[in-house]
């Protein structure tokens, strides 16, 4: 009969059994292989040992022999029987190098050297790194040679971030995205055969949308009325003109945050009778790497926006490169995560469902089409790149962007609300 008790006391069941002995032993052997599957398993991964399905069953077997074995042995010490076990000398000494190869002798299959290779070469943003490098890190901890990464493993670490708290979302979007960059660019570089996170995927539930993720014309109102008014006596200068400024840009040109917060003295330049934002990688981070000559818009001419320019010291207009402390986050980022703090605290503009620096951007491309705005000409302006090959060709010049860009009303900041376009 088959021991059904695993490792717990209990009781014992008695399978009834058919005529067929050949049958009989198949499926004792496989009860007896799956009953205690969970703890060989995890003691093999445990170790990083990998067996065919044979092994697997033969070692399945020996365990369950093993245990019923030991079994036995603690009933006779139960029973005031101490002698040892003369069945325990039967095991081999069990040696595994389990000690991996130091990082010195993996050259360029070092895990934290081939991303730190991937991103010079492909010389991805220092946000992307930042966010990426401590990712890579942590593997590397525990795999330091890419050509040790396996699929397998790659699951196993997925299912422990989940189990750890981290979004799904978040794992497809940036842990295996991490990855799977670095990877594909070591099987080009002939540093790995093959990438171990091939075929490999999370699968995010979507996401329900209940409202519009750009601003509504009254929460847009409430921002840009916050941003005229007075501001805390402690604010820095370049933090209050950032709160004055950056939201009404924002409005009104659809441009990312990021970008804005970067703008210097010099972006700000009148062309072909036409005052314009040039927004440029020279500044900063650019997302599409590619300099674009935006208009301003008749709102922010009626504000002052070029008195406050033609106003300013040479250099950034929104933060003070004095103030950098050598870290890595660009101080233009952190003007991007002080406007955003201050929308949801101070402004008091809380919906969760909206991302306060982004839903200017989904706003404008609302309005943009409300108003009907030439698609390319949005495009170039949000600084999309080209959905086609022939949106490559030809330039914006300031012209045809003003006559485009006017066709966005100035908002009204005192409407009541009741008639707005998009709310």
């Amino acid at each position: 009969m088959l021991d059904q008790a695993f490792l717990r006391p209990g009781s014992v069941r008695i399978l009834p059994m058919g005529m067929n002995p050949v049958a009989t032993r198949a499926l004792l052997d496989r009860l007896a292989v799956s009953r205690n599957a969970p703890i060989v398993d995890t003691w093999l991964q445990s170790r990083g040992i990998l067996l065919d399905s044979d092994s697997r069953t033969k070692v399945g077997l020996a365990v369950d022999k093993a245990i019923l074995q030991a079994r036995e042995h603690l009933e006779r010490m139960a029973a005031g029987d101490y002698r040892e076990d003369p069945d325990a000398t039967r095991f081999p000494k069990l040696n595994l190098d389990t000690k991996r190869r130091q990082t010195a002798d993996i050259g360029k299959r070092g895990t934290l050297r081939v991303f730190d290779d991937y991103a010079k070469d492909h010389e991805i943003t220092e946000s992307t790194r930042r966010r990426w490098r401590p990712i890579v890190e942590k593997v590397a901890d525990e795999v330091p040679d890419l050509g040790e990464l396996t699929p397998d493993w790659l699951i196993d670490w997925k299912d422990r971030l989940i189990k750890e708290g981290v979004g799904k979302r978040t794992i497809r979007d940036v842990h295996l995205t991490a990855m799977r960059a670095m990877c594909n660019w070591a099987v080009k570089h002939r540093r790995i055969p093959v990438s171990p996170v091939s075929g490999i995927s999370q699968r995010v539930k979507k996401k329900q949308q209940l409202r519009e993720r750009g601003y509504t014309d009254e929460e847009a109102r409430t921002i840009l009325r916050a941003a005229l008014g007075a501001q805390p006596k402690g604010l820095s200068p370049h933090y209050r003109r950032a709160r004055r400024w950056v939201p009404w840009i924002c409005a009104y040109t659809g441009a990312r945050v990021g970008e804005i917060s970067q703008l210097r003295k010099e972006d700000v330049q009148l062309r072909r009778k036409t005052w314009m934002i040039h927004i440029t990688p020279e500044a900063g981070t650019n997302k599409t790497n590619t300099a674009r000559w935006v208009p301003v818009h008749a709102a922010l001419l009626q504000e002052g926006f070029i008195d406050f320019v033609q106003a300013a010291a040479q250099g950034p207009l929104f933060y003070d490169p004095r103030l950098s402390r050598g870290g890595k986050m660009p101080l233009a980022d952190r003007v991007g995560g002080h406007l955003s703090t201050w929308v949801r605290r101070d402004v008091k503009v809380t919906d969760p469902a909206i991302q306060p620096n982004h839903a200017w951007r989904h706003r404008m491309k609302t309005l943009s089409r409300t108003h009907d705005m030439r698609e390319d000409a949005t495009r170039y302006i949000q600084g999309h790149a080209p959905r086609a090959e022939d949106e490559r060709y030809g330039d914006h010049k300031p012209e045809s962007l003003v006559r485009e860009i006017s066709k966005i009303p100035v908002l009204d900041l005192n409407a009541d609300g009741l008639n707005d376009e998009s709310s």
